[in-house]
């Protein structure tokens, strides 16, 4: 067993189905490391013959200042790349070998500080080599000694993430479908932690175009592998599993087997054939009127129910008052909207506690100070009810009901019934919809206490003011995905052959300042139950209108409806216009499908290498 606590890992690689793992301890001379052996990828066995790195002049390389080896095998030589720091500086040099113990030094790639590796296929005869930092970036060499380097990231980190993670390349693989390079995301800071391993697939035929990009984590570090921290020593690919290796404070060091084709590959295939929805090119459908004191600001998170051949859309409306109210338009084709009433076609009855134009507080939402915010409409029979978030300016918003007369509604007479509070006092409560049709003789009725989605089933919509939804079940953010920080049900979810499809908005711990678009199918018979759920945004606020406004980065949806099997989502953009997307609803519930199907957990192997 290895006890030597001074043991350093420098890189590990597969070559002709062997393992190979480097390292240097007190055993080594200067200048000198060793090559480890395995079969399996477990049990390592020393080779006889120490290896070295040496100039031009025969002189060799201080081993103790280089780290983070990566290895390629190329024609009939191999080609290493491996980080040297000295005096805290680092640079990115490179060797070749033919036997893998006599390495010659080259060039250095410039101004390169982060790890690289080469990839095993050329471009224009030229080498190929990525490389991480603040970004995954290329270099380029005719000689592997004078190298060029592209100023453009391939891969820039997020703003949040830019001042505090750094990149480092784990492994570049062909495959039949590109040049796959995997990373890792980690806290730069003096002891490294928080890892992450992500993928990237660029094209063979321009391996600067990214084919695709995984948008979770392969795996990442948990906490109880915080607790001792860990460093990677590199990821090697082996029949059809990838073996992660990585180093524990006790210089011990254990191996994470992923499988290659369910952990990438798969994830992959997912993740490119991934259900999204269009963005109608003529958005936004509807702006603010400035001549309309009550809609002068802005009309965003619209609901939407389609009825006797129209689509009918309420919308969120902020005017000179800074209280919101709710506006109606309609339309034959569900894009464009003719007809809109101007007048608000809902005030809230609720009497406002301590509100000011123009002054907020801790649950402001959006440019308004109060009133009926972010409606949700279901048809159920032949009355339209009609959940909203009713906040007074001052106190914790909370869930309203009101219901009208179907026929009241298509004709314009709007006699809501008195609404009513349905959700406990003192708790913020929003997102709230109700199912269209009972599931087990039982009402069903969504909304969220931040972070979850909550599930209620209730014996009648008749609340009396006294009694409250409970939340008794719940639809959680997922750990380390895109909808990592808080999830809420965004329109009525709408009744398909596989499961109640949910469309959600949700937001991400690693990007915050975004609210992006998920889907879920709902079992029919228990819509608490989760079937799939998509492993990446269906829609991001990508677009000048989701980015310019009262708040950025926002494409929040409150309705939905289906013509034709076409599937149209209406959205409020960067709270202040509202928009629609779509696509077709069977083609998106197939590719939901695909692509919400859970992944093949890693698993974890203790090992400790031989070593004399």
């Amino acid at each position: 067993m290895n006890k030597d606590k001074f043991t350093r890992y420098l890189g590990v690689a597969c070559l002709n189905y062997k393992i190979l793992l480097f390292s240097s301890s007190k055993f080594c001379k200067k200048g000198n490391f060793q090559l480890n052996i395995s079969e399996d990828g477990y049990g390592f066995k020393p080779k006889s013959k120490k290896a070295e790195i040496s100039n031009e002049k025969n002189q060799k390389e201080d081993i103790a200042k280089c780290h983070d080896f990566r290895i390629t095998p190329f024609n009939d030589i191999y080609l290493l790349t491996y980080r040297h720091i000295s005096q805290n500086k680092s640079c990115l040099q490179t060797a070749f070998s033919e036997d893998l113990i006599s390495w010659k030094k080259m060039g250095k790639v410039s101004k390169v500080q982060g790890s690289g590796m080469i990839s095993p296929v050329s471009h224009n005869n030229n080498f190929i080599l990525y490389f991480g930092g603040k970004s995954i970036k290329i270099a380029q060499s005719e000689d592997f000694i004078t190298w060029h380097t592209d100023k453009k990231p391939l891969l820039k980190l997020p703003s949040q993430l830019s001042q505090t993670h750094k990149i480092k390349i784990a492994i570049v693989q062909t495959s039949d479908e590109g040049i796959l390079v995997i990373y890792y995301l980690y806290e730069n800071n003096k002891n490294p932690t928080d890892y992450s391993v992500y993928a990237i697939l660029f094209d063979k035929n321009n391996p600067e175009k990214i084919k695709w990009h995984s948008n979770q984590p392969i795996w990442k570090q948990n906490k109880k592998l915080q607790e001792n921290p860990i460093l990677p020593i590199g990821i090697v690919k082996l029949d059809d599993n990838l073996l992660a290796y990585w180093q524990d404070s006790n210089k011990k060091i254990f191996t994470i087997i992923h499988s290659y084709q369910e952990s990438v590959f798969q994830k992959y295939r997912h993740d490119y054939f991934a259900p999204i929805i269009n963005k109608f090119k003529k958005n936004p459908i509807l702006k603010p009127i400035a001549e309309n004191h009550w809609e002068s600001k802005a009309v965003f998170n619209p609901t939407a129910v389609y009825d006797e051949g129209e689509v009918h859309l309420i919308y969120r409306a902020v005017g000179n008052t800074d209280m919101s109210v709710l506006g109606y338009a309609k339309s034959k084709d569900g894009l464009n909207f003719n007809k809109r009433l101007n007048y608000p076609i809902y005030i809230s009855s609720k009497k406002p506690g301590i509100f000011v134009a123009g002054q907020k507080s801790d649950y402001t939402s959006g440019p308004g100070c109060g009133g009926c915010e972010d409606p949700r409409i279901t048809k159920i029979k032949d009355r339209f009810y009609l959940t909203y978030v009713a906040y007074d300016g001052s106190n914790p918003p909370r869930v309203a009901l009101t219901s009208i007369k179907a026929d009241d509604f298509l004709a314009h007479r709007f006699n809501w019934e008195k609404s009513v509070l349905i959700s406990k006092p003192g708790f913020v409560d929003k997102n709230a919809c109700i199912l269209p049709e009972k599931v087990n003789n039982k009402y069903v009725i969504f909304h969220r206490i931040f972070p979850d989605i909550l599930v209620d089933y209730v014996d009648s919509l008749n609340f009396d003011g006294k009694t409250w939804l409970k939340g008794e079940h719940h639809i959680k953010p997922r750990e380390d995905c895109w909808d990592s920080r808080k999830v809420g049900v965004g329109p009525t979810p709408i009744k398909t052959k596989d499961g109640w499809l949910a469309i959600y908005h949700a937001v991400d711990d690693k990007d915050d300042s975004k609210y992006k678009m998920g889907a879920m199918l709902l079992d029919l018979n228990n819509p608490a139950k989760v079937l799939y759920r998509s492993n990446s945004p269906i829609l991001e606020p990508t677009k000048n209108y989701e980015n310019e406004g009262f708040k950025y980065g926002v494409a929040y949806p409150c309705g939905a409806v289906v013509i034709k099997d076409k599937l149209k989502v209406y959205y409020g953009g960067a709270d202040m216009v509202t928009c629609v997307a779509q696509t077709n609803l069977s083609e998106f519930t197939d590719k939901l499908k695909l692509s919400g199907t859970e992944k093949v957990k890693p698993q974890m192997i203790q090992t400790e290498p031989f070593f004399l």
